[in-house]
């Protein structure tokens, strides 16, 4: 019995599960829940996770174990700090001395609400938002470097109704501080509303509902020809945006990426400009990896020294500084930023650095790294326990 069993309701396992790779069909009976595996990436469903037993397997790769290891191999995140994660975003009192009986998750009607009424629940309140009010826009003008004409254009708004935990309806919101930011599907639709808090210590962006929170592009496409710049999460691509630059975003990091996300940047120029620390940089080079062979050109920014990075390149392990701490912390340009895009590496120039000292990595013909080929057995902890090229 896996660890979110001994915790968690059957209900709310596979509905964690659900947000964690692409369901194709389920098996009520058995409990089971098939669709595509989120390791290795495919497009031929053979991958499954039963909720009555907390344990999932992918007869392509091999790979298995219980939900909580799964949440933290699709989040990105090692044990100590994906289970500390895992226990705080559902709820969890391991008795360390923290309650965490407000945020348990429901075992209501809400954890049982199928996709098509989440959907249903969305739209409706997508309809009742209201646009930000002007001081909200000045101040995220100020402190997140988001400007009012892109505010407007991605129709950005305030959550003001939400969905009970009791009974799966809507209810109004007393005091709305959340940032609705709507993900649509290249078509138009909506496919889901990232809830943003400013400054939040826990769940600074989530999703509005656990059926809906399937990893996506935002914008669903780039808003200009030329350069791509690949940002790290919504706040940073809105503030890229904001600043003149052609930037994107996947909502939940992944691994490897489905075609559905590659499809935008074929031929196109990349530059990816995650965060200046251990995971940014890491998932930087999967970016980076799963991108080649379908873009023109991959390359990566290299943060200046004044963001935290020091002459080797190494970044901090956790916490490091990101596009909009380079915009509103440090008031630096987009002159500057594109100096930066500029003097980006090419990918080949970053594979040869790796196949210097680790010729195992996979030769560039469009094979994307996997579970045997972690990008982090590249790199080793130098002076102050940072991160750099071994």
């Amino acid at each position: 019995m896996g660890f979110a069993k001994k915790h968690l309701p059957d209900v709310e396992c596979a509905s964690i599960a659900r947000t964690l790779f692409k369901v194709t069909s389920e098996e009520k009976s058995k409990g089971e829940i098939h669709g595509l595996c989120p390791i290795h990436g495919e497009s031929n469903p053979s991958f499954s996770y039963n909720y009555i037993k907390d344990s999932y397997n992918c007869f392509s790769c091999g790979a298995s174990g219980d939900l909580l290891k799964l949440w933290c191999e699709v989040k990105g995140l090692g044990q100590k700090e994906g289970f500390k994660a895992f226990c705080d975003e559902h709820g969890i009192d391991t008795g360390a001395g923290k309650s965490h009986e407000h945020n348990k998750p429901s075992t209501g009607p809400a954890a049982e609400l199928t996709h098509e009424q989440v959907l249903g629940l969305m739209n409706k309140a997508w309809d009742l938002f209201p646009p930000l009010p002007p001081e909200k826009v000045a101040e995220l003008e100020r402190k997140r470097g988001w400007s009012p004409a892109m505010i407007e254009m991605l129709d950005l708004r305030l959550e003001t109704w939400r969905v009970s935990k009791k009974d799966g309806q809507l209810y109004q919101v007393k005091n709305p501080v959340k940032i609705a930011v709507p993900i649509r599907h290249k078509a138009g639709e909506l496919i889901n509303i990232r809830l943003y808090q400013p400054g939040a210590k826990q769940f600074k962006i989530i999703s509005f509902g656990p059926t809906v929170g399937d990893s996506a592009l935002f914008p669903a496409v780039p808003l200009q020809p030329g350069i791509i710049l690949l940002t790290e999460g919504e706040s940073d691509t809105i503030c890229a945006l904001s600043h003149g630059f052609n930037a994107i975003t996947q909502t939940s990091k992944l691994k490897n990426w489905p075609k559905e996300h590659l499809a935008p940047f074929k031929t196109r120029d990349v530059v990816i400009a995650y965060d200046a620390d251990e995971a940014g940089q890491k998932y930087a080079r999967f970016a980076a990896l799963a991108l080649e062979g379908t873009a023109k050109s991959v390359r990566l920014l290299r943060w200046p020294a004044f963001m935290g990075v020091d002459e080797s390149g190494a970044v901090p392990k956790d916490h490091g500084q990101d596009l909009t701490d380079f915009f509103v912390r440090h008031n630096q340009t987009s002159a500057a930023l594109q100096d930066l895009i500029d003097a980006a590496a090419p990918l080949p120039l970053m594979r040869q650095e790796i196949q210097s000292d680790q010729p195992e990595l996979p030769p560039a013909d469009g094979a994307t790294v996997e579970d045997t080929n972690d990008v982090l057995q590249f790199y080793d902890h130098g002076v102050n326990n940072r991160f750099s090229f071994k």
